[in-house]
C-alpha cells in the first residue's frame, strides 16, 4: 500500500494519480472530499489517526506527506501556532511511529517543506516557523536512523502553481515576473519526481533535502 496525506491538494492529488496511472494501491487521505480522496480525516485530530492505523491492515511501502495547513490570510486568522506545529510537523513523525511495524523494509518516505523555512514575511510566521520545525525533525529522524533501512527525502518547495498559493497571490504572472527563472512550478513535475523517489531512486536521495525554488533563494526581497 501506498499512502498520500493531503491527496485532494495541489500536489497530493497528482501523486495520488500517479499510483493510480500504474495499477498500484493508494490510500488518499484529507480533509476535503474530492476523487482522490479515499478516507476523509482530519489529521490534526488524534483520535480520528487511531481509528485510521486499525484499518490499515497491509504493508507499507511509501508515504508521501502532501497536507499542510497553508499561510492563506484566513488559516493565518484561524489557526494558532501550536495547530501549526503540530500539522505541519508533528503529525508526519505521529503518523510513522504508529505505522512503524506497518513498513516494509526498504518503505520510502516524502516530507514536505517549503522555501518559508528559509526566507519569510512577518504573515507567514507560523506557517514558516512550522516549516522550520518539519525540517529539524526530520534531520533528527535522519541521524538516528530509526527506525533503520527506512529511505526519506524532503523536498523544499518554492512558489507551485496550487490552489493554496491562489489563496496567497492575486496575479500569478506578476509573481512569475520576479522569480530568476520566470517560472512558478508545476505541480505534475513534482508529483513526478516523488513517484520516482519511491520506484527508482529511494536509495540514491536517502536522508537528502532537495530545494526547488526556481531561485527565489538567490534574491533579496528588499533593497
Amino acid at each position: 500500500m501506498n499512502i498520500v496525506t493531503g491527496s485532494a491538494g495541489g500536489l497530493g492529488k497528482y501523486v495520488y494519480k500517479k499510483f493510480i496511472d500504474k495499477n498500484l494501491e493508494v490510500l488518499g487521505l484529507d480533509i476535503a472530499e474530492s476523487p482522490s480522496t479515499d478516507l476523509k480525516i482530519n489529521i490534526a485530530n488524534k483520535n480520528e489517526l487511531q481509528e485510521l492505523f486499525e484499518k490499515i491492515d497491509s504493508k507499507v511501502e511509501s508515504i508521501t506527506f502532501a497536507h499542510a495547513v497553508g499561510n492563506s490570510i484566513k488559516n493565518i486568522k484561524k489557526f494558532d501556532e501550536s495547530y501549526y506545529r503540530f500539522l505541519n510537523a508533528e503529525s508526519n513523525f505521529y503518523i510513522l511511529d504508529e505505522l512503524q511495524n506497518k513498513l516494509k523494509k526498504e518503505a520510502s518516505i516524502i516530507f514536505i517543506s517549503s522555501v518559508h523555512s528559509q526566507l519569510t514575511n512577518n504573515e507567514s510566521s507560523n506557517y514558516a516557523l512550522s516549516k522550520v520545525y518539519l525540517e529539524g525533525l526530520y534531520r533528527r529522524f535522519c541521524l538516528q536512523n530509526n527506525p533503520k533501512n527506512i529511505r526519506k527525502s524532503l523536498i523544499r518547495l518554492g512558489a507551485m502553481d496550487t490552489d493554496m498559493l491562489r489563496e496567497n497571490i492575486d496575479f500569478i504572472d506578476q509573481l512569475t515576473e520576479v522569480l530568476p527563472s520566470k517560472n512558478v512550478i508545476n505541480p505534475e513535475v513534482v508529483a513526478d519526481f516523488i513517484f520516482n523517489f519511491h520506484s527508482k531512486y529511494k536509495l540514491d536521495f536517502d536522508c537528502s533535502i532537495l530545494q526547488i525554488d526556481n531561485g527565489v533563494g538567490y534574491q533579496l526581497s528588499s533593497l
